[in-house]
């Protein structure tokens, strides 16, 4: 029995088939023994998984499920908003809050000269020193900050700009 013979015995089992073919199918079931064997194969599969489905069973009729929800939807909105959105609330407006008060002690107590506090005459003075024409480095250091810079330049011409 070939792949083809046996497709056609599942659509005949399927309902597939055209009226003519159908019948060459049945009567090649009748005669063809491995043919007849499949047929009654996938016939015996397909009532068992038919039998053997769960069928879903509501305790409620569909209107009175329906009536539930729409009483619970009323009675929250009799009640107005719930508590836990008014707390989530309070504390998405207080994180961004903290956070910004951080930064701002973060950035003051970095740097207490610029904000009125006493500093000492060297903390303030920056070096800046550039060598030579032609040369290719120059070096930056900021003594406040224990920072030291160096930039290193080609012989290569500078790409050209572009304006927007």
């Amino acid at each position: 029995m070939t792949n083809e013979q046996q497709l056609d015995v599942q659509a005949l089992l399927d309902g597939e088939l055209s009226v003519r073919k159908a019948r060459r199918v049945a009567e090649m079931t009748l005669r063809d023994p491995d043919a007849a064997s499949l047929h009654a194969g996938l016939k015996s599969i397909r009532e068992t998984l038919v039998q053997g489905a769960p069928r879903p069973i509501l305790a409620q009729s569909r209107e009175f499920y329906w009536s539930g929800i729409r009483r619970g939807i009323q009675e929250l909105e009799r009640q107005g908003e719930p508590r836990s959105a008014v707390a989530l609330g309070w504390r998405r407006a207080l994180w961004p809050i903290a956070a910004m008060a951080v930064c701002f002690l973060v950035v003051w107590l970095r740097n207490p000269a610029e904000n009125g506090g006493a500093a000492d005459a060297s903390a303030d003075t920056l070096m800046v020193e550039t060598t030579q024409s032609g040369c290719d480095a120059a070096t930056y250091q900021d003594q406040a900050d224990g920072a030291t810079l160096v930039w290193f330049s080609t012989d290569q011409e500078a790409p050209p700009t572009r304006e927007f």
